[in-house]
């Protein structure tokens, strides 16, 4: 019996360990920029916050990360990782950032969130 606990534990452990704090579907770049902040490493600096949008017209996936400072401006990223807008939070609403229009945005998911447990 005991035995039997111990492989149960042993299997949950090997399974909770290996998994990744993000979707296994998003681009590389944004698994090695998260992987930098994992584990509180980017608490002052790093990002805060990842989440992806879908632009209703015409489908483009674009990744918006966020800063850990309330007034940090929001960067726009596409699938490949350009820097498609830097949008100032707090400073004045537009209709656009760059060449996405803020209205055709749809949110899809949260991608990531640093644990502010791991910050303190």
């Amino acid at each position: 019996m005991k035995i039997k606990i111990v492989l149960t534990l042993l299997v949950i452990f090997t399974i909770t360990s290996c998994k990744k704090p993000y979707p296994n579907d998003i681009p590389s770049w944004l698994k090695k920029r998260i992987d930098q902040c994992k584990n509180g490493k980017c608490c002052n600096t790093g990002i805060a916050n990842v989440v992806e949008y879908t632009n209703s017209s015409n489908q483009e996936k674009l990744f918006m990360i966020k800063g850990h400072n309330s007034m940090a401006s929001l960067n726009y990223y596409d699938y490949d990782g350009n820097l498609v807008c830097v949008y100032s939070a707090g400073c004045c609403y537009n209709d656009s950032c760059g060449r996405i229009p803020i209205n055709k945005m749809v949110y899809s998911r949260s991608i990531w969130n640093v644990d502010s447990k791991k910050c303190n």
